[in-house]
């Protein structure tokens, strides 16, 4: 058996203590992955908050106005042409009725809109009233025979004009529609008139007879209410829209940018022209081939809603709950290194759950009085909270201000953040790159296999 050497007897082996730094961060590295779990169930109530707010405007929609989404009007006329059939060796003759839609050739709408808020419960729900005048001008019926199909013979006596809209239980008086020099407006009727139109919501009003001799001007004029947004089809070959609201802060999408708008206190204005050859549909089809399929496109809208309402911003500052997470313990972390104080894991688990629950208290307080109070009243409470349970761990309140401090500061950047959310990015990396460098620089001199403070009793 050979003899062990002297000097590897007397070399101490490896132990690091379980009360060592490195020991303490690999444990509050778990603490931090193991508190995400509660920060899930966080995340389930403001999606669960956010399908109540949902149903909230479900049903005041139900009773006020859903969205509402106007295309029209257009033109239908009914056609009929016969066709022989081979089948089977035997030849039939068939009848055939369809439709041709036929889209105006000028469009021009003016929308006046204002915006109010439904309360209900703990909800505001923006709803708002449209005045509405659509004016464009019809084909003749030499241009619209040119576009029937071959052999098909016109029902001008079943022609008629359509006008969709998505919700008609909006409407607030009876749309008129001017034809021409006629001094008095035709009201519509219910329905569009077109097989297996019925989940479609539309009026209609016959065609009089000899309208098409010329081409023929029309204007339509309704007053509607509508929920969170309005959309007009440009359906003209030629479409100009203007719209004017009361609301502060619209939200322009649907497929086209406003060419101008205007922005002010007292609320916007907003102009489109969209030619046809921007859209995804032609100016007249058969029925039979797309139903009124077109008229579902692109759209001009405008959203009436908040900008970023509160439980957008809550379940973005959620997102950032690791990063907090890890910088608050590693706030506490350095203290118990200097101050040589040893915190229980425990400890660091209460002082996690009081940084889990800022977020509850936000969520609950912004459905009261709003996001920017509920974060100061959520942030203030939470240090307050956690400042004074490390001043009573340490036993020295300067330490327990510091803590607060920190938090408070931590908390006033997680604001600026959601206040730029383009830069979101941007200031949330410079964040964690700087909290790294400075626990880096704080720990540069620690013994991490050492003992931190005297052991426990």
């Amino acid at each position: 058996m050979s003899a062990i050497d002297p000097a590897l007897a007397t070399r101490p082996s490896f132990r690091p203590s379980l009360h060592s730094p490195g020991v303490k961060f690999f444990v509050i590295c778990g603490l931090t992955l193991a508190l995400m779990i509660p920060m899930l169930f966080v995340w389930m109530l403001i999606e669960d908050r956010q399908s109540y707010e949902f149903q909230v405007v479900q049903e005041v929609a139900e009773s006020w106005g859903a969205e509402q989404s106007v295309a029209g009007p257009f033109l239908v006329v009914p056609f009929r042409g016969n066709f022989t059939n081979t089948q089977n060796g035997v030849t039939t003759n068939v009848s055939r009725k369809d439709f041709l839609v036929l889209l105006p050739d000028e469009m021009t709408a003016t929308v006046r809109s204002k915006v109010s808020l439904r309360e209900r419960a703990i909800y505001e729900v923006p709803v708002y009233h449209a005045d509405t005048l659509i004016e464009g001008r019809f084909p003749t019926r030499d241009k619209i025979m040119e576009r029937l199909p071959e052999g098909y013979q016109p029902q001008w006596g079943d022609a008629f004009i359509a006008l969709r809209i998505q919700d008609p239980t909006g409407l607030r008086e009876v749309p008129g529609l001017r034809l021409g020099a006629a001094p008095t407006p035709v009201e519509f009727v219910p329905s569009l008139n077109l097989p297996q139109s019925d989940s479609y919501g539309g009026l209609h009003l016959p065609l009089p007879e000899g309208a098409l001799d010329e081409a023929l001007p029309f204007s339509v004029t309704m007053a509607f209410n509508g929920t969170q947004s309005l959309s007009l089809a440009p359906v003209g070959q030629t479409s100009s829209i203007r719209m004017t609201s009361d609301w502060q802060h619209p939200s322009f999408g649907g497929g086209y940018l406003p060419d101008t708008y205007v922005l002010s206190a007292g609320g916007f204005e907003a102009d489109w022209s969209v030619p046809y050859v921007a859209r995804s549909y032609p100016q007249s089809w058969l029925y039979s081939d797309q139903s009124i399929s077109p008229l579902f496109g692109k759209a001009v809208k405008v959203g009436f809603v908040e900008e970023a309402d509160s439980y957008q911003l809550v379940s973005r500052s959620a997102k950032y709950a690791i990063l907090f997470l890890a910088t608050g313990f590693l706030a506490v972390f350095l203290l118990e290194l200097r101050a040589g104080t040893r915190v229980h894991a425990v400890q660091y688990v209460l002082f996690g759950f009081g940084l889990v629950i800022f977020y509850v208290l936000l969520l609950a307080f912004a459905e009261v009085i709003g996001f920017a109070a509920a974060y100061a009243v959520a942030s203030g409470a939470v240090a307050a909270l956690n400042g004074g349970y490390v001043a009573a761990v340490f036993g020295q309140a300067r330490r327990g201000a510091i803590a607060a401090l920190s938090l408070l500061g931590l908390y006033g950047l997680l604001y600026v953040i959601l206040q730029v959310a383009a830069y979101a990015l941007l200031v949330g990396a410079m964040i964690a790159f700087g909290v790294l460098a400075l626990t880096m620089y704080a720990t540069r001199s620690v013994d991490w296999s050492g003992a931190i403070g005297a052991p426990a009793e």
